[in-house]
């Protein structure tokens, strides 16, 4: 898997990967809209990028969390080592962050489970009053955002790019070449987050996919 911000991203990479082994290349589009998949991409990008394998290269606009930049680090991943410089400074960032605030997340609430932490909030110090500083989300404290931009809207611009609607999305597609022809398209829509984890597996384990592999498939 490789997380980019934008479609000018994607060229800029695929240049540095055309140097690798890489027999596929495809784009994993969806937007905020498409919340089944956001759901399951907090997740199940892992088990996606395993599924993927070696030689296929799954391009998907989202913003890295420091989970993903840990796991990626420590199976010295592509993507890793394509951006190094940069994550080691957003990660340098974000733990002077979290050492400035003395508040160390992951101890505090290790045995305490949360369902919606985007709209809960923590009052840090002693006074109750709302305001300045003091408020932090719980989102913020456990998951530090890292300041990559991107935005999931711009799949529709990679979709148009492709010759397709906005009614493809969301969809997995897969292409030679950024000004080539889409020459597989896996749709996705209406399947929720336990649907979206079969299908993958299934797919991925298909002829349909080795065959995408070794013959790079027939245009659509």
């Amino acid at each position: 898997m490789f997380l980019v911000p934008s479609l000018e991203d994607v060229r800029i990479t695929l240049i540095k990967l055309k140097t690798q082994k890489y027999e596929l290349y495809g784009f994993l589009l969806y937007t905020e809209q498409d919340e089944d998949i956001v759901d399951y991409m907090k997740k199940g990008i892992y088990e996606l990028d395993v599924l993927s394998g070696d030689m296929c290269a799954i391009f998907v606009i989202e913003s890295a969390t420091t989970q993903w930049i840990d796991y990626t680090r420590r199976k010295k991943h592509r993507w890793w080592k394509l951006n190094e410089k940069m994550l080691n400074e957003e990660l340098k960032r974000v733990q002077e962050e979290q050492k400035k605030r003395q508040i160390d997340a992951t101890q505090i609430f290790a045995q305490i489970s949360f369902s919606n932490i985007e709209n809960s909030n923590i009052i840090l110090g002693n006074d109750n009053t709302l305001g300045g500083n003091n408020c932090v989300s719980l989102q913020q404290l456990l998951e530090p955002s890292l300041t990559l931009p991107y935005g999931r809207s711009e799949a529709i611009r990679v979709a148009r790019h492709f010759k397709l609607k906005s009614t493809n999305l969301p969809s997995l597609i897969f292409f030679e070449d950024l000004d080539s022809h889409v020459i597989w398209h896996l749709p996705l829509r209406g399947k929720d987050k336990r649907e979206l984890t079969y299908c993958f597996r299934e797919f991925f384990e298909s002829d349909e996919f080795y065959s995408l592999i070794n013959s790079k498939g027939v245009n659509i």
